[in-house]
């Protein structure tokens, strides 16, 4: 099962804010790619469920 994976704004403001600080923004935009493809084919096996 494929998914869509949509990051909320503030998520895309701390993402934005860790690329424009980090000594390397080619692992942090690994990272989030990465995060991106985990998501996209198992969201459902991804992460922890929460309440509210």
């Amino acid at each position: 099962m494929r998914y869509t994976v949509l990051w909320s704004p503030d998520a895309e403001n701390d993402l934005a804010a860790i690329w424009l600080d980090a000594n390397d923004r080619i692992a942090v935009t690994a990272a989030g790619n990465q995060v991106d493809a985990f998501l996209h084919q198992d969201a459902h096996l991804q992460g922890e469920s929460r309440h509210g």
